[in-house]
């Protein structure tokens, strides 16, 4: 893919409405394995997206990922009462920042994209279901592990192992994968070990960073991220789906 300048595209159809159009148009394509053993969307395999979970909602979540069932004893409530309000140096905030700021630096090898387990086509759905789950379990464990040792605050992540495993299949299924991100921040968005997921599926895939609202971006600024990327060796497109849709529309 060749180097754009920095400069926005201002003719094409919207990123949405293109794919539903190709989708109708084409119908479903890639190798026939890799539509085996798709989720089913029923009740207890739902993909709603489950981002922020309480305590009890967590220990539940847990327990079903390791099949496991528990009861509870009545009348064995601890309650624990806060104190008085504590204040905190401002050089103690700033310590504990630069704690978290290393600690972040020495595990980022272990915040990443959780894996999907190998498989074969002899599998049975259920070894399948039982062998993803105890997967995405360990990877569980080990972001909690993370967060509880090393003073680690993670970021609201999927915890829907169903929503993962659409994620697998469709990356699976894909020879092209595109993260769309804002160009105004798009290191924020981009998640690099996504691309790294992908080549370790099939290194002849090909990862795209479409840095969307970039009409809101200046042409230095664009440009500046161009040269970045470039130096990098990043595909990238620049993109405003709203001028997309004004040219949609006439």
């Amino acid at each position: 893919m060749g180097k754009h300048n920095g400069k926005a595209r201002k003719t094409g159809k919207s990123v949405g409405s293109a794919l539903v159009n190709k989708a109708r148009k084409d119908g479903k394509v890639g190798h026939a394995d890799s539509y085996l053993y798709t989720t089913d969307n029923t009740r207890s395999n739902a993909i709603d997206s489950v981002i922020q979970q309480n305590a009890l909602e967590e220990l539940m979540s847990m327990a079903e990922l390791a099949d496991r069932d528990f009861t509870a004893d009545r009348g064995r409530a601890v309650v624990i009462k806060a104190g008085g309000t504590m204040s905190v140096a401002a050089h103690e905030v700033a310590s504990s920042e630069a704690a978290r700021r290393k600690a972040e630096e020495e595990n980022s090898g272990k915040l990443c994209v959780p894996r999907r387990p190998p498989w074969t086509s002899k599998m049975t759905a259920d070894q399948l279901d039982a062998q993803e789950r105890a997967y995405f379990l360990e990877w569980r464990r080990a972001l909690a592990e993370l967060e509880g040792s090393d003073r680690l605050v993670l970021t609201p992540f999927e915890k829907n192992l169903n929503v993962w495993r659409q994620l697998w299949r469709v990356i699976e299924r894909s020879d092209i994968v595109v993260q769309v991100v804002d160009a105004r921040d798009p290191l924020t968005y981009w998640n690099d070990d996504l691309e790294k997921y992908c080549l370790e599926i099939d290194p002849t895939k090909t990862s795209v960073l479409l840095m969307n609202k970039s009409d809101m971006v200046p042409a230095a600024v664009r440009s500046a991220w161009a040269d970045y990327l470039d130096a990098r060796k990043i595909e990238y497109l620049f993109w405003s789906a709203k001028q997309a849709a004004e040219v949609e529309d006439g």
